[in-house]
């Protein structure tokens, strides 16, 4: 009878264990891994949010190609990244868009419906980045790149170039390019910074950019001409650098006693409008104050711009 009652007992124990319900028991999640990889999407799904793929090419319809996979897959406002060599890119999706491929501006799907319409199409859209600080990274000539909102043809409207390249590590001596694009021409330097902090300019600008004072009869330097306000201490003759677009420059007198400027050799002055003879100078009056401007839009002239007093010439 004792075995019995044990064999019954050790039944019951069995099936109380293995039957859920009668000990109710939950499942153990696994532990967390510190750098487990979990799937982007699989996140989004849950959120109702848009999901973020990455690719390593834009175009081609190959594997990581953006453009290969299906539409059918993307919703819109699902965000694709790029990274191709050592550019990055961001698209964001748009059914409302049937634009030509126009890479990057403008990727199609490969399966993008010929036959589709709007709201029912779908583009990738190359996004702006925006950020607080803008790190380009290392390079021998970093720049940044600007494009317009109908640069759809993907061409560079305009550029900040930095090239630090010209001493050793920890004691460069960096120049600053500006390009424009000017009526569809390929984006050129316009304004250039050299590493002593002149402004060479492609063109007419005139911009003080501080005080020279000028006490010797000398010759003046190109630097000086990038948009100094020279000051002559006594009866002066300057010799003038040659002419090139873009500089400019003032001459003022601090005592009542004359500036003469002279062109570089077989160069001219255009004086209140008037061409003169190559290699003749102009004069300002021996006035405490006076002062002449000039600069030069046409090589090998300079042009008077403004004075204080009557500048003469022979």
């Amino acid at each position: 009878m004792k075995k019995l009652f044990a064999v019954v007992v050790a039944g019951l124990l069995f099936i109380s264990c293995a039957t859920p319900g009668i000990f109710p028991q939950k499942d153990t999640p696994a532990p967390k891994q510190d750098g487990q990889v979990v799937k982007l999407e699989q996140l989004t799904e849950k959120s109702g949010a848009n999901v973020v793929r990455a690719f390593t090419a834009l175009t081609g319809g190959g594997t990581g190609a953006l453009d290969k996979i299906s539409r059918t897959t993307i919703t819109n406002g699902d965000i694709a990244m790029v990274v191709t060599g050592n550019i990055i890119y961001f698209f964001q999706y748009n059914t409302n868009s049937n634009a030509a491929t126009a890479s990057p501006t403008y990727i199609r799907p490969a399966d993008y419906n010929a036959g589709c319409s709007l709201p029912n199409c779908g583009v990738w859209w190359l996004v702006d980045v925006r950020a607080k600080g803008v790190n380009t990274g290392s390079s021998t000539t970093p720049s940044l790149d600007f494009y317009d909102v109908d640069a759809t043809d993907g061409d560079l409207n305009a550029q900040i170039q930095v090239d630090c390249t010209t001493a050793t590590s920890g004691n460069e001596n960096c120049v600053m390019y500006f390009k424009t694009q000017v009526a569809g021409s390929a984006a050129t330097t316009r304004l250039t910074i050299d590493a002593a902090g002149n402004i060479i300019a492609v063109g007419n600008v005139m911009g003080l950019l501080g005080e020279t004072a000028v006490a010797s009869a000398r010759a003046i330097t190109t630097a000086e001409l990038r948009g100094a306000w020279m000051t002559v201490d006594a009866a002066r003759t300057l010799t003038l650098p040659a002419a090139t677009v873009g500089l400019n420059g003032c001459f003022e007198n601090l005592t009542a006693a004359a500036t003469v400027l002279t062109p570089y050799s077989g160069e001219n002055f255009v004086l209140n409008g008037v061409a003169k003879a190559a290699n003749a100078t102009i004069s300002t009056p021996a006035t405490a104050g006076a002062f002449v401007c000039i600069h030069c839009a046409v090589a090998g002239t300079w042009r008077t711009m403004g004075m204080n007093g009557t500048v003469t010439s022979p």
